[in-house]
């Protein structure tokens, strides 16, 4: 193959050289090793809105044109149970036959989940649906009594059967039950048999299965899903956890050691694992966090996007099926004394400025369709070594049609590599993306748009100078 020649504006050479041959030197960085066959897709918290009444059209029309470009292979979605269940007294009674239940689904962020469940199904998005608490207004706050089965059993009876929402996929019995008080293992795992066996009675267990623990933190991650794996995998549909991670974990390496040990500990008791998967169903970072106001303070920032790539790729990495973003839109939750939390791409009910797109948007967005679902991961050789600024992932869709690689420099220098990708995928044109603070190009709609393209195929070596600060993403397919 002739050696390509490529062209590019003066003034955009002086940021970037690549050079494009189909011949491999020494020194160049070869994507050959797989670390990942089981990738189920990257998604998003998209929760039903607790004040929907002041989400207009307007900007409902705004977000649902976000979540299409964002495009997540499954979103996460849990509502708060007193929404829908109007005979609360009833959790009260010590007689456990009393469990007739009424249901309102006409309360307004019931009807806003709707919405939710309609846009969804609509796009092709698969739903993991949960309740924050398994009873508000009972006296308890776990979800062992067998009268919460039946409520989640008349829940996904009325939504998957009556009203045919197929793109619901698995349950959510409580959320991060270690965090609650009075709770244990027994109680939850208890919950999980009750509502497995009140699913099966209705014949629904083809339809829609439990995911779980939902445990926070490496060490409930580790905890919750030994158990989990020991007493109730045969009604585990796909492993949750929860992880929140100190900056130091992500930029020196460690965090994808800690994935490894979560997926060892379910591989070796679950044979079904590569069949369920294990997703981070919320996933951020510590640093930036203010206590007070549960905001973080770096959202804004494109180092926080450079290093929620890093986060993504190192859960790839250490075996993770996929990874649910928190959050989407920061308009989804309030605290107390009426403030938005701030975790999201965007505001909805922000200023101006909030309700556009923030930075790592872009890069969930890119990373989003680099590692779809079915896709077949390849890491590299500067991944060997735990502090290095430099990380690289390649990902090749199961049909070869697709594919494309990501280099995240977390550095304060900017780094030049050549890379090489031997597995075969199509195309003989290259779209080169930067997510950087001084780099990143925006179409007139607001999304990122690529750099360069150029004249070759993932299949020949590509030099490419990287950015401090920055994740540069080399794709066949213009996203």
């Amino acid at each position: 193959m002739k050696k390509l020649v490529c062209v590019f504006l003066a003034v955009l050479t002086a940021a970037m050289l690549f050079g494009c041959s189909a011949k491999t030197e020494e020194g160049t960085v070869r994507f050959e090793q797989v670390v990942n066959e089981n990738v189920q897709g990257l998604g998003v918290e998209w929760d039903a809105y607790e004040h929907p009444d002041v989400i207009t059209d307007e900007k409902w029309e705004r977000a649902t044109a976000y979540m299409d470009k964002l495009s997540p292979a499954y979103i996460r979605c849990v509502i708060n149970l007193d929404w829908v269940v109007t005979n609360w007294n009833k959790g009260a009674s010590e007689d456990v036959s009393d469990d007739t239940w009424e249901y309102n689904w006409e309360q307004s962020s019931i009807r806003n989940m709707f919405k939710i469940l309609d846009h969804c199904q609509k796009s092709g998005i698969r739903v993991g649906l949960g309740v924050w608490r398994p009873v508000d207004g009972w006296d308890m706050q776990d979800s062992s009594d067998v009268r919460f089965a039946k409520i989640m059993a008349d829940i996904a009876e009325e939504l998957i059967v009556s009203r045919g929402y197929s793109c619901i996929f698995g349950l959510f019995l409580t959320n991060e039950p270690n965090y609650l008080p009075g709770n244990d293992f027994q109680k939850w795992s208890t919950g999980v048999k009750n509502t497995a066996a009140e699913l099966a009675a209705r014949g629904l267990s083809d339809k829609v299965s439990i995911i779980g623990p939902d445990a926070t933190s490496y060490s409930a991650a580790i905890t919750w899903c030994e158990d989990t794996v020991k007493n109730v995998k045969e009604h585990i549909g796909n492993y949750s956890i929860h992880m929140y991670v100190s900056d130091y974990s992500v930029d020196s390496g460690r965090f994808a050691e800690d994935i490894r040990d979560v997926v060892n500990t379910i591989e070796k008791e679950d044979k079904d694992f590569d069949k369920k998967g294990l997703i981070i169903w919320e996933s951020g970072l510590l640093d930036g966090k203010d206590p007070e106001w549960d905001t973080n303070v770096l959202i804004d920032t494109f180092g926080f996007g450079v290093r929620m790539a890093d986060y993504t790729m190192q859960a790839i990495m250490g075996g993770a099926s996929g990874v649910s973003f928190w959050e989407f839109d920061d308009a989804m939750h309030f605290l107390e004394n009426g403030q938005m939390k701030q975790y999201g791409m965007f505001s909805s009910l922000g200023t101006a400025a909030q309700q556009e797109l923030r930075p790592w948007f872009q890069s969930s967005y890119l990373l989003t369709r680099l590692f779809a679902p079915q896709s077949k991961v390849y890491g590299c050789s500067l991944n060997s070594e735990k502090d290095t600024t430099l990380r690289a992932l390649a990902s090749v869709s199961s049909d070869g049609k697709t594919g494309g690689y990501c280099v995240v420099n977390r550095g304060y220098e900017e780094a030049e590599e050549t890379f090489y990708l031997p597995q075969k995928v199509q195309g003989e044109k290259l779209y080169v993306y930067i997510f950087g603070e001084k780099d990143m190009k925006l179409g007139a709609d607001g999304f990122i748009v690529p750099n360069y393209e150029l004249d070759g195929s993932l299949n020949g070596t590509l030099t490419l100078k990287i950015p401090a600060g920055s994740a540069v993403f080399v794709t066949n397919t213009k996203y």
